[in-house]
């Protein structure tokens, strides 16, 4: 069997050697290289989206805080303005109601005065009626008047 000749093990160990050199040089010189390029333009890549997301993260930090010192300030003045409008409303209202008192206490007043009026008027009339008829009464029964 010729695999298990010793002198052919030197021809086929050179060029084994020969072979897996120029393929390690190949692969050391050609692809190696190329692959490490590869692979740190890749990492310059991440490494710069990492700091732009950095960048990004610390504004949008700023932005947040800045969104909620505007809703502390936007939540004071809201409370602030809600009092403001709830006493103008409150003093409009009383003045609105001071003002629908007056009237009507002078409508009252009116109606009272009308009242007293027409109650003098009809006690007037009421006494001027009695007289009538106290007086006919009075002729209708005295002695030498009879009808």
């Amino acid at each position: 069997m010729p695999q298990f000749n010793l002198s052919n093990y030197t021809g086929q160990i050179f060029w084994m050697l020969i072979s897996f050199g120029i393929l390690f040089m190949w692969i050391r010189y050609f692809i190696f290289p190329l692959y490490y390029t590869i692979f740190k333009a890749r990492e310059l890549i991440i490494q710069k989206h990492l700091s732009q997301a950095e960048k990004i993260n610390k504004k949008a930090e700023k932005v947040a805080q800045n969104l909620q010192q505007t809703n502390v300030l936007t939540e004071k003045k809201f409370t602030h303005l809600l009092s403001k409008a709830h006493t103008i409303a409150q003093d409009e209202m009383q003045g609105a109601l001071d003002k629908n008192k007056k009237k009507c206490n002078k409508k009252l007043k009116q109606a009272l005065d009308q009242l007293h009026t027409a109650e003098d008027t009809l006690e007037k009339a009421m006494n001027d009626w009695t007289k009538t008829l106290q007086g006919d009464f009075i002729a209708k029964t005295a002695p030498g008047k009879r009808k």
